[in-house]
């Protein structure tokens, strides 16, 4: 009962905060609550609910019960294999349901790009990006997911200036992401500066002037650092001393 509670506290939660949409979110508490009414289908939104199983709407997902709010790379933190697996399913599930759902591409691009498989994760963010151009949280996790985890100075130059591109666009879009400044300053410390080659602008002072004035999240600059494996540096520390 207690946890039944707390799963139906985070659904009203997410509902509150926008993330769950309200056909979505009644549908997410009948297939908790049981009974008759746990297996419902809203068109609207696009949510299929089943008992102990839903594929919600906006990135949201509950399995077996417990939900997941997947929109960065470290909302899937410390998440055990059988929900994993279980989340790639509920996913792929809703998408056929809401093909042109971006926030879904989205949180299966990073269910792809958290276990590095970054092909997969590419096409998921790609499709994404395709329905949502001018979203700069899938442009920076795109960049990300070029790296391919690589260390920028092993890459060739056209794969940075992808990567760079895909930045560029983020930054260009929303400056309040600490993330997407601290990579591409990395990018051009790691791959230009430390072979000899020009830094164009931004150069990397400006980068981080702006990076300090940004949204700083410590986890998912964690994430950031391990797709893009650079050696510890003084860049790197400063960006982790932040």
């Amino acid at each position: 009962m207690k946890k039944k509670k707390k799963h139906l506290a985070q659904l009203q939660k997410a509902y509150e905060q926008g993330i769950l949409d309200e056909a979505t979110y009644q549908a997410a508490v009948a297939a908790l609550q049981g009974g008759e009414s746990a297996s419902a289908e809203v068109r609207g939104s696009g949510a299929v609910a089943q008992s102990g199983s839903v594929a919600a709407g906006a990135g949201g997902v509950a399995v077996g019960g417990n939900l997941f709010l997947i929109s960065a790379l470290s909302d899937l933190e410390d998440l055990a294999p059988q929900v994993r697996n279980q989340l790639q399913q509920a996913l792929q599930q809703q998408i056929q349901q809401t093909p042109e759902n971006a926030a879904q591409h989205l949180a299966l691009g990073l269910h792809y790009l958290d276990i590095s498989l970054y092909k997969q994760a590419i096409e998921a963010l790609k499709t994404a990006h395709d329905i949502e151009p001018k979203n700069a949280k899938i442009l920076y996790y795109l960049a990300l997911a070029h790296l391919r985890g690589h260390r920028p100075r092993s890459l060739r130059l056209f794969e940075i200036e992808t990567v760079e591109r895909y930045l560029g666009a983020a930054v260009q879009l929303d400056k309040n992401r600490a993330e997407s400044l601290y990579l591409w300053a990395l990018i051009k410390y790691d791959f230009y500066r430390a072979s000899g080659m020009r830094v164009s602008p931004p150069d990397i002072p400006e980068l981080l002037e702006i990076a300090e004035r940004a949204v700083y999240d410590a986890d998912e600059i964690d994430q950031m650092l391990r797709h893009a494996p650079v050696p510890s540096n003084p860049l790197t520390d400063v960006i982790l001393d932040r």
